[in-house]
């Protein structure tokens, strides 16, 4: 049975929503991920477990966010293009420092980094997103 307009755009977007849920879900996970690795004795954090994790987060909550509000992602887009996309829709997105993350503008999932300074920073960005996703109502605990 072909779809009216309304029950076609509800299709959309509950699509949309689904998606973007997914996104949140495994930001929310890797930030985990990270918090478990970065509160662990010094000697036993392993800087590409945390790395790895923190840009994931930011990526997948910029994508959610960007998913929710209906947008398609395009798989190569940076950290950086995914931010400038979000600050256009919401300027509390200006909030977030993500130009203080060297690799914002690379599409290599190798690159890691392995000073604390460094992957704090990414770890920043992310918390700062989970914050501002979390005030906005759009993730919950």
């Amino acid at each position: 049975m072909p779809c009216t307009r309304n029950s076609c755009v509800q299709g959309f977007f509950s699509v949309m929503d689904n998606k973007a849920e997914q996104y949140f879900s495994k930001g929310s996970k890797k930030l985990h991920e990270a918090d478990q690795e970065l509160y662990k004795p010094g000697e036993d954090i392993v800087s590409l477990v945390i790395c790895q994790s923190t840009k994931e987060s930011i990526e997948n909550y910029l994508k959610g966010f960007l998913t929710l509000r209906g947008f398609d992602i395009e798989e190569d887009q940076t950290l950086g293009d995914l931010m400038e996309r979000c600050r256009m829709l919401d300027p509390k997105f200006h909030d977030i420092k993500i130009e203080e993350i060297d690799c914002r503008n690379a599409k290599d999932s190798t690159l890691h980094c392995e000073e604390i300074e460094k992957f704090g920073a990414c770890y920043e960005v992310a918390d700062q997103l989970d914050t501002l996703l979390r005030k906005k109502g759009i993730i919950s605990s």
